[in-house]
């Protein structure tokens, strides 16, 4: 994503099935193998990444790590540790902070450096995961 150049998207969501709140699935032969996949698969020059564009009013500064953090559910953190490992593609995990007016992105296996888990069910059933909004890489 840093050389400038567009990719071509397929945009999973349009695909998600007649139930407007259901994501896209990369389907297993069982239903608790399947997996949930981020908005985008993008790809140019022989190449494919995924992208899940999570948006947010805005980054908070978390007392506990004293840097500004953001991130999504620990579900879904997992989830896409597991596409990018089935898939062989890298995933990005990109957060546009409305407040801020940015937008903040890496390959999770960079955020996953500097994230942290929680995992009580304050934040969500199953938790989250926090990660830093630090410099973008593209």
């Amino acid at each position: 994503m840093a050389d400038g150049a567009r990719y071509a998207d397929s945009p999973g969501y349009d695909y998600s099935g007649l139930d407007e709140g259901k994501a896209p699935k990369l389907t297993a032969a069982e239903e608790a193998d399947s997996l949930v996949l981020p908005d985008l698969l993008s790809a140019k020059a022989g190449r494919s990444i995924w992208v899940e564009v999570k948006f947010k009013e805005h980054a908070d500064f978390t007392y506990k790590t004293g840097r500004l953090e953001t991130g999504i559910s620990k579900r879904l953190w997992e989830h896409y540790q597991r596409v990018q490992a089935e898939t062989g593609f890298p995933v990005w995990l990109v957060f546009a902070h409305l407040r801020e007016d940015e937008l903040r992105g890496a390959p999770i296996s960079k955020l996953r450096e500097k994230s942290r888990i929680y995992e009580g069910t304050k934040m969500g059933k199953m938790g989250w995961c926090f990660s830093t909004t630090g410099r973008s890489e593209f």
